[in-house]
């Protein structure tokens, strides 16, 4: 018959090397996933998409202050490439776009991607539902930044 026994300092040992092997499989797999960026959304957006920036405003509408026109935020990115990918597809399509930087409270640098110019903010917001609706994007009725 044969026994088989672990000595105290065995099992320590086997107990310890697990941890650590399963903390550099953890830490492994985490620099991995952060050198691996998804690639930028392709965007199927066409021009008849956004109505035409609108010079009049409607009854129900106010303006926006003069000398203020807003536009339609369609991405934020955290590297200029990225936005710049985003706006040449946009250009693809025919829509006018625009690269903003933008400067957070923590001092990070964003690369915002802005399209049309509207007076009111109904035109703007008809835009801003029109992308949202028809291409799933996440917009927003910002301040141009041009």
């Amino acid at each position: 018959m044969v026994t088989f026994r672990l000595h105290r300092k065995g099992v320590i040992f086997i107990i310890i090397g697990s941890i650590l092997a399963a903390v550099l499989l953890f830490a492994c797999g985490y620099l991995v996933a952060m050198r691996r960026r998804p690639p930028a959304p392709v965007l199927p957006v066409t021009a008849s998409v956004l109505p035409a920036p609108s010079t009049t405003a409607p009854a129900a509408s106010a303006p926006a202050p003069k000398g203020d026109l807003l536009a339609v935020r369609v991405g934020v990115f955290d590297t200029e490439e990225e936005a710049k990918t985003m706006v040449q597809q946009l250009a693809v399509r025919k829509l006018e776009a625009a690269i903003v930087p933008m400067t957070t409270t923590d001092d990070v640098k964003l690369y915002t991607v802005e399209v049309g110019q509207y007076d009111t903010r109904a035109a703007a917001a008809a835009a801003a539902s029109s992308l949202a609706q028809e291409y799933g994007l996440h917009t927003a009725v910002v301040p141009a930044g041009r």
